[in-house]
């Protein structure tokens, strides 16, 4: 429980940096960057990764393809920061930021198997 509190509260310390660094831009035209599109389209590539595919090539060992799971997901997050660095407009962290917190909560610890989702 305490690395996924720790992992995702790296991802606030994300966001906190990205307010403080960044200032509010043209938000549209922002979107609108090959680059932005870009790094969107990699945090996402990197959900899917920790939804679909960590799953599948970690198994057997629970708490092992959880911690897998969590950095693929926070890969999300930082990408969404790099994103936020590069146009200096915090806003764009969000979206990443939230694909991130969506798997964070799909590895929440559970109750009865020490660490990770349960078995199915």
């Amino acid at each position: 429980m305490l690395i996924w509190v720790a992992i995702v509260f790296s991802t606030v310390i994300y966001f906190g940096i990205a307010v403080f660094t960044g200032k509010l831009g043209d938000f549209e035209a922002l979107t609108r960057l090959q680059y932005v599109r870009v790094l969107y389209g990699i945090a996402l590539l990197m959900f899917l990764v920790g939804w679909f595919v960590v799953r599948r090539v970690v198994s057997g060992n629970e708490h092992l393809r959880m911690m897998c799971a969590l950095a693929v997901f926070e890969s999300c997050a930082i990408f969404g920061l790099l994103t936020a660095f590069l146009t200096k407009d915090w806003r764009l962290y969000l979206g990443p930021w939230a694909l991130a917190l969506i798997g964070f909560a799909r590895e929440f610890p559970r109750a009865g198997t020490g660490e990770g989702r349960a078995p199915m």
